[in-house]
């Protein structure tokens, strides 16, 4: 009996974790405002961002990784939308991989000035490059 309690409050806190962690992705960051002439809608444009994540963990070609999430990049700054979390992270961590430690740095400070919340992993990631 205690088991079950103890999972079902445990599935509660779950929840109740994911439902606030989600709904803090639908607000744009306070410390940048829309682009003028920003579009209506979600701050966030996903892109093709899931699907390049998804192929570096299948051992994808990192290469045309790479193009995919500038061009997708580019075209999410210019339609006045703002990149999701981790995009940059993830070129950061492509241009590694290449061995292209300068651009890997510089998109890594990117996403810590995009995300602030993610400073403490990003200053770890350019430790480790600066290393």
């Amino acid at each position: 009996m205690k088991k079950h309690f103890a999972l079902r409050v445990a599935l509660c806190v779950f929840a109740v974790f994911i439902i606030f962690g989600l709904s803090g992705c639908r607000t744009a960051p306070d410390s940048q405002g829309p682009a003028p002439g920003a579009q209506p809608g979600p701050p966030y444009l996903w892109g093709v961002y899931e699907e390049q994540v998804y192929a570096f963990l299948n051992m994808g070609d990192i290469a045309g990784q790479i193009i995919a999430l500038e061009q997708d990049l580019e075209r999410i700054v210019s339609g006045g939308k703002y990149p999701p979390p981790g995009l940059h992270a993830q070129l950061g961590l492509l241009y590694a991989e290449i061995g292209n430690r300068e651009m890997a740095i510089a998109f890594l400070k990117q996403e810590k000035a995009f995300f602030p919340e993610a400073a403490v992993f990003m200053n770890f990631l350019i430790a480790r490059l600066e290393g």
